[in-house]
């Protein structure tokens, strides 16, 4: 299984990888092929959308499919007047490097909606000057088109982006994971997509972690039970959050996001994705500043269960926080994984939660106590790996579900399956009942 970054490794390159929104790339087609007329009166768009719906991807695309050279640069690095000016303005200009002052290069410029403050001063009109004098193509992409000056919208066309379908999502996964050589049941696919809501980027970046962590001492299929990804809403926000501590030194920030999530989750879990994370940004000296406000939170937070005194949280918060981004050594690159002893958890809770609704059925389904159907899961699951027509019997019969089944070690798809054998059966109450001499 490759290590490198899926999400780069696959990134689409024709339209049709791109997974919805056809719409908008038909119109950013129709911009691009009237720059081979001339100069449109709109010399530049804007891809605006949530995250990780294929905006920098289509640019790319586009790019490729017309030949045009790409010069890239990131509105929230590139922080000054002058740089902003110096890079797009060469680039919007001239020609390409191979083709001369005939060719074409499409300037694109990321995070066109992140210029604040003194820092981005006349950042905002530098860029809408360009745009002005450009004899190039430009693409502005934002997830915030408000978050861009009225100068910029008005000088450019919009081309919005929206979440895809879920089925767009799973094939998108199914593409990944073919390529990738493993196996992968649908439902664990519509379980990552479904977690995704709509975000494409994040679906692959989650199942490269899944896979990697759960295709591991002889597994070789990834199922519904291997995904375990939470409230999605919950955790980009605390990725926001360890980005704003990992990554910037705006403090302003930080408390801005901090104060977002403290509503979703507790200083002892904070601290948790924090500690889990700083071994994999940082190593030897470097942990040292960072680990010392990781262990002073520690304390407080063992004064709050001994005391009680649940305003030191707030201690704890910020020594989590902002004490780790202040005592940080440098900035790192954006990757994080929760806690493993939180996925450890909510697997048990999962299988728990299994294990009793298929008590329950097998009680109701074969007239047994609870505690003989608990006896007789190991018997079930010694069916339903080695003989799949009695396992679909057996299904239909309990009317299992899809993580019943494969709870029980059978292909999940055997719930759907419809089978004349089984429907005969269904008609009649004497033969439907599998007696216990089965197991």
């Amino acid at each position: 299984m490759s290590k490198e970054k899926w999400v780069e490794k696959y990134r689409p390159e024709s339209f049709e990888e791109i997974s919805g929104n056809s719409k908008a790339v038909k119109k950013f087609v129709k911009w691009a092929k009237k720059w081979r007329e001339g100069t449109p009166s709109k010399k530049a768009v804007r891809l605006v959308g949530p995250p990780g719906v294929g905006k920098t991807t289509a640019a790319y695309v586009l790019a490729g499919e017309f030949g045009w050279e790409v010069m890239e640069m990131n509105a929230s690095d590139e922080r000054a007047k002058d740089i902003v000016e110096r890079l797009a303005g060469t680039a919007s200009s001239s020609g390409t490097l191979s083709m001369g002052t005939g060719g074409r290069r499409l300037l694109v410029i990321d995070e066109a909606d992140n210029l604040h403050g003194n820092a981005d001063r006349g950042g905002k009109a530098a860029i809408t000057k360009i745009i002005k004098g450009s004899s190039q193509p430009i693409v502005l992409i934002a997830n915030d088109e408000y978050g861009m000056s009225g100068g910029m919208r008005r000088n450019t066309m919009k081309i919005e982006f929206k979440h895809p379908r879920q089925g767009e999502v799973v094939k998108a996964l199914q593409r990944v994971q073919r390529r990738e050589g493993f196996k992968a049941y649908k439902n664990a696919l519509r379980e990552i997509a479904r977690n995704a809501d709509g975000d494409v980027r994040g679906a692959i970046n989650d199942l490269q972690s899944i896979a990697e962590s759960k295709l591991v001492g002889g597994q070789d299929v990834l199922r519904k039970d291997d995904v375990d990804l939470g409230d999605r809403n919950r955790e980009e926000n605390i990725w926001k959050l360890l980005n704003s501590v990992f990554r910037n030194d705006d403090f302003s920030k930080l408390l801005r996001v901090k104060r977002d999530l403290d509503s979703d989750i507790t200083p002892d879990d904070l601290l948790h994705w924090v500690d889990s994370n700083l071994p994999k940004k940082y190593d030897g000296e470097d942990l040292v500043g960072p680990t010392r406000y990781l262990g002073r939170a520690a304390v407080y937070l063992g004064r709050v269960s001994t005391s009680g005194n649940y305003s030191l949280w707030s201690y704890a918060s910020e020594m989590s926080t902002l004490g780790v981004c202040v005592n940080k050594p440098f900035q790192s690159a954006p990757q994080y994984r929760g806690p493993e002893m939180f996925s450890m958890l909510s697997k048990a809770r999962s299988v728990r939660n299994k294990q009793n609704s298929l008590t329950r059925k097998i009680s109701d389904g074969y007239f047994v106590s609870e505690d003989m159907a608990v006896e007789m899961i190991p018997y079930l699951k010694l069916i339903f790996s080695s003989d799949e027509e009695q396992a679909v019997r057996i299904a239909h019969r309990l009317r299992l579900s899809e993580d019943e089944v494969g709870y029980l070690g059978g292909d999940p798809e055997i719930a759907d399956k419809e089978i004349k054998e089984v429907r005969e059966i269904d008609e009649d109450e004497d033969e439907a009942q599998v007696s216990l001499g089965d197991f």
